[in-house]
């Protein structure tokens, strides 16, 4: 299956959808490029990461390198890739230190298999992931964020065997995707008038998930030492439609979302009807 392109280079707006930390830096990662049939990819993969010996390579791309990791590179180098006849090339290595654009020589690195201002990338034995389209997902660091359509180059050997084109766009951000939107919601939406007050402990903690249709159907209340607590802040969630709806490569995910509430005197007084 043939993927449909974009021409235009993958930008980095963000989108504050979740706020999920999934790796150990929070600032979006610089991807890799990939020269496919006359357009340039962002794709979220590092072939070179996989390459046999690179912690002992890594200090010869650019030679003594003085300045601090930068936070949007944590590996230290953008390579640049080339899909052509069904093999994959590395055909370049900038590097993300300073403001110079300093070329790692491929030349020297790779004296054994360097043809053609090209390396051969039999190393690689991986799925090469493209996201394109609009971007539906903001996640920190950047790799896990989520496009309208996702493309994937099968690797094998460094020889492409598959493409693969998967449709996001059925995701839809609901306006309740943080928890702070969600948790105004639900006190807005209590009948304080049935809670008692006074009570020792007001909190009531939950987890829930919703459907392909953003309705939640599975609840469970993990804790709630006033059982009118817990019964009315259910009741509330039931109410709280459409929930944000996820597809990744193409397929459902359900998320399911762990969530403290507190019946407290002063969220009382602050959301009940004046």
């Amino acid at each position: 299956m043939r993927p449909v392109f974009f021409n235009h280079m993958l930008y980095t707006a963000i989108l504050p959808w979740l706020a999920t930390v999934t790796q150990c830096f929070a600032t979006a990662q610089l991807p890799d490029k990939l020269v496919y049939n006359g357009d340039t990819l962002a794709i979220f993969s590092n072939p070179l990461e996989q390459l046999p010996g690179i912690d002992s390579l890594r200090p010869l791309l650019f030679g003594a390198v003085q300045e601090p990791v930068p936070t949007n590179c944590a590996r230290g180098y953008q390579a640049i890739w080339t899909l052509s006849n069904n093999e994959l090339f590395l055909s370049g290595i900038c590097s993300c230190y300073g403001k110079e654009n300093r070329q790692a020589s491929l030349k020297q690195l790779f004296a054994g298999t360097f043809q053609n201002g090209h390396v051969k990338a039999s190393w690689v034995n991986s799925n090469i992931h493209s996201p394109q389209g609009r971007l539906l997902l903001y996640v920190h660091a950047g790799y896990e964020s989520l496009y309208e359509t996702d493309v994937i180059f099968r690797i094998e050997q460094g020889r492409l065997t598959e493409i693969v084109s998967y449709d996001n766009s059925m995701s839809v951000r609901s306006a309740y995707s943080n928890d702070s939107t969600l948790l105004a919601a639900i006190y807005s939406g209590i009948n304080w008038k049935i809670l008692p007050e006074n009570t020792k402990d007001t909190k009531v903690l939950i987890t829930f998930s919703a459907n392909e249709n953003g309705i939640i159907d599975s609840i469970d209340l993990k804790k709630a030492a006033n059982p009118l607590y817990g019964q009315e802040v259910i009741r509330v969630l039931k109410t709280l439609a459409p929930q944000s709806i996820l597809y990744r490569f193409g397929k459902f995910y359900r998320q399911t979302c762990l969530l403290p509430v507190d019946l407290s005197a002063e969220n009382r007084m602050k959301y009940r009807p004046k």
